[in-house]
């Protein structure tokens, strides 16, 4: 006998007779969506065809922004089916299934659409895809091939790179943004070698750039003739001829960029107190500069609006600017053959607002040299400012109740911090833990959750370091956490409870299984309701199917393929709590459903887990790759978990599955740490309970019963674990 087992979360392909239909008994009403793509497959025309044969993503959003549906070939898995969807709008998007690296005939497509699903009706649309990346050819004409033996171009940009050899006739695709076009020449009657560079920096998706190299006629104006581009919006072609001139070959290096030997890769460290260093940067062209374009990294250049400006075509209020932030600006010249740039005035502006600032600042600027044949080389120089302070004040990392406080001195007694309450006259005084590396730390605690704290770091009595701020995060908990408030039997009660947690019940209920429901059954001392899971089995259109009693916070997306399941786990959170706290009962059964392997007979066990994250977590129950890796999670090595906390009655020695069975006759409570591996903030909390822990393995014992009740995030006045 064939058996069919699915997902510990819903009942799936037992939804395929109602999936064009609204479910007149379900809780949340539905809709269907039928979905085509067409691609405008042409640089130069409009004509659209039926995509046959191209492999796509596609992503669908609901109005959040969150993706809940992710596909990842339209042709097998999208293409003639049908999706059912929760009612409301979403976001279609289709795009290449491929990297967006350079690449040889390879287009990148995109497409995007807005779409509203009604209950109980077929929503058919179509979704255009056009190519979004730009596509380059290189062409050498007859004369340059006369001249030169040999002649390669490498285009390239931050996407990739690709080299057109002499023979190469093959078009590429790149992102649309700024191209570089580097030209090595080997020249027949001598094997001379020379080099050319030309930059293209308006680049526009969808357009064909062809670029053509020829040789400098005998009556070519030298001035003119070197680069012409010619646009053609109606074919979507730009054309971009490229002179060689031979008598000036030797003349034609890009711009030589230099900066003085007080750079040590690239950066000026420089402390208060310090002599400023002879800093400068030179740069030299043979046919003169055409721009000189500075990108500034530097919250002091940002705060006058200075992101990006050309020193060669100023403008008067951008020099003056610039004249009083002490920033080199070239005399006026006619060709701009040779500069040089003096820092020195600059650094010493530097050092005396890092005085008053005392805090170490960071300045990052790019220059990007481009000369009259459109050769562009760059240089990043980077000057690194700091006050002369024996105690230095850094970023604190603040929970709810307590915070930790980072310090640097060149002191080795008397560190600590001073920290108060925002508005609060007095400050109060705790010592530090010195480290070898000139570093110093501090544990306070008994804070106050969601309020500004003003802290700065110590040495001695008389030396401080900067006056910071840090805010203690909120003491939030879970809403219904006691899961008083039903709406049926899933999911919750109205209001924003309701989006809080959720079920497989919305499958499962076609079959007439309900997974999680409340229960009258509550701890002693307790009234009210409680959750009750429990994992299930039933014959249904003559097919055996077992499911697991689950409950976690997100929204169940839906059926995949009427086999499989959509589930997006976590709910916005950005505080740390120290624990959660509860009730649960459990009744273990021995596992009679196991395509896990190697757990049948062995007895059932649960699962509660806490876990903080950056993102929401996409669970798709046909992909195991979806799937939590919870040795993984434990052991810190999943960037995506900031903090993680689990029960469950499973246990292994010395290799060997040993859990017992479990019968509880009552309630108990219980207590889960939530161990942090990084100091970030989460964005969104998890919390799931399940009734057979291997349910998306489609493993667990039919029979097997959990109560879950009175759940709550403790915030402990310090921490639990290191």
């Amino acid at each position: 006998m064939k058996y069919y087992i699915y997902s510990c979360l819903c009942l799936l392909f037992i939804l395929g007779c109602v999936s064009c239909n609204e479910d007149k008994s379900s809780i949340a009403p539905t809709g269907t969506l039928c979905l085509s793509v067409d691609r405008n497959d042409a640089l130069s025309t409009k004509a659209l065809k039926e995509v046959t044969d191209e492999v796509l993503n596609v992503y669908i959003a609901n109005s959040d922004g969150d993706t809940i549906k992710t596909y990842n070939d339209y042709l097998k898995e999208v293409r003639n089916e049908k999706i059912l969807l929760p009612i409301g709008t979403y976001k279609i998007t289709v795009c290449s299934n491929q990297s967006e690296e350079a690449g040889w005939e390879k287009p990148f497509y995109v497409g995007e659409k807005s779409v509203e699903i009604k209950s109980g009706e077929i929503t058919t649309t179509t979704v255009t895809c056009t190519i979004a990346n730009t596509k380059v050819s290189v062409f050498y004409t007859d004369d340059v091939k006369n001249v030169f033996v040999d002649y390669i171009t490498t285009v390239s940009n931050s996407c990739g790179s690709l080299t057109y050899v002499r023979d190469e006739y093959r078009s590429g695709f790149f992102i649309p943004e700024k191209l570089v076009a580097d030209l090595k020449l080997v020249r027949k009657k001598d094997g001379q070698e020379f080099y050319l560079r030309r930059v293209f920096p308006d680049i526009e998706p969808r357009f064909h750039y062809t670029l053509s190299f020829r040789m400098a006629s005998s009556s070519e104006d030298e001035a003119g003739g070197d680069f012409n581009l010619t646009v053609d919006k109606d074919a979507e072609r730009v054309d971009c001829e490229i002179v060689i001139d031979e008598s000036t070959l030797e003349h034609q290096d890009v711009p030589e960029i230099k900066l003085s030997e007080s750079f040590e890769d690239n950066k000026i460290i420089l402390k208060e107190g310090q002599s400023v260093p002879a800093a400068s940067l030179s740069i030299k062209s043979l046919v003169g500069l055409q721009s000189l374009v500075v990108e500034a990294n530097s919250e002091l250049f940002q705060s006058e609006g200075l992101l990006s400006f050309d020193l060669l075509h100023l403008d008067d209020v951008t020099n003056m600017t610039l004249s009083g932030l002490k920033f080199p600006v070239p005399a006026n010249q006619e060709n701009y053959n040779d500069l040089n740039l003096d820092f020195n005035e600059l650094l010493s502006f530097l050092l005396e607002k890092i005085k008053v600032e005392l805090d170490t600042k960071i300045h990052t600027f790019t220059f990007y040299a481009m000369d009259k044949l459109h050769q562009e080389v760059s240089q990043t120089v980077t000057f690194d400012v700091s006050p002369k302070l024996p105690a230095k004040t850094v970023k604190a990392n603040a929970f709810a109740k307590y915070a930790y406080l980072y310090g640097e001195s060149s002191e080795s007694t008397g560190l600590g911090f001073k920290y108060k309450l925002e508005g609060e006259s007095e400050y109060k005084t705790i010592e530090a833990n010195p480290e070898s590396d000139g570093t110093f730390s501090a544990l306070i605690t008994n804070l106050q959750p969601g309020k500004t704290y003003v802290y700065y770091a110590i040495a001695g009595e008389d030396l401080k370091g900067a006056e910071k701020t840090f805010n203690t995060e909120k003491d939030e908990n879970l809403p219904n956490a006691s899961f008083e408030e039903w709406n049926g039997n899933n999911p919750w009660a109205s209001g924003s409870i309701t989006d809080f947690w959720d079920t497989g019940n919305g499958a499962a209920s076609a079959a007439s299984l309900v997974l999680t429901q409340s229960s009258d059954y509550v701890p002693d001392n307790m009234t009210g309701k409680s959750a009750y899971l429990k994992s299930q089995y039933k014959k249904y259109i003559g097919q055996d199917i077992f499911a697991a009693g689950n409950l976690f916070s997100g929204v169940f997306g839906g059926i995949v393929d009427l086999k499989g399941a959509d589930m997006n786990f976590g709910q916005p959170f950005t505080s740390r709590p120290s624990k959660l706290t509860g009730y649960y009962k459990y009744i273990s059964v021995p596992i009679d459903w196991d395509k896990k392997g190697g757990l049948n007979g062995k007895n059932d066990r649960f699962h509660i887990y806490v876990m903080l994250v950056y993102s929401k977590h996409y669970l798709n129950t046909l992909k195991q790759e979806t799937f939590f890796d919870y040795d993984k999670i434990k052991r810190g090595e999943d960037p995506g978990v900031i903090g993680f906390g689990e029960l469950t009655n499973e246990k292994i020695e010395n290799g060997e599955d040993v859990t017992p069975a479990v019968n509880m006759a009552a309630y108990e409570k219980f207590e889960i740490p939530i161990v942090y591996y990084k100091e970030d903030k989460p964005s969104y909390i998890i919390v799931t309970c399940t009734s057979s822990k291997y349910g998306d393995y489609y493993t667990g014992g039919i029979g097997s019963q959990m109560w879950v009740d009175a759940f709550e995030l403790i915030y402990d006045d310090a921490p639990n674990n290191e």
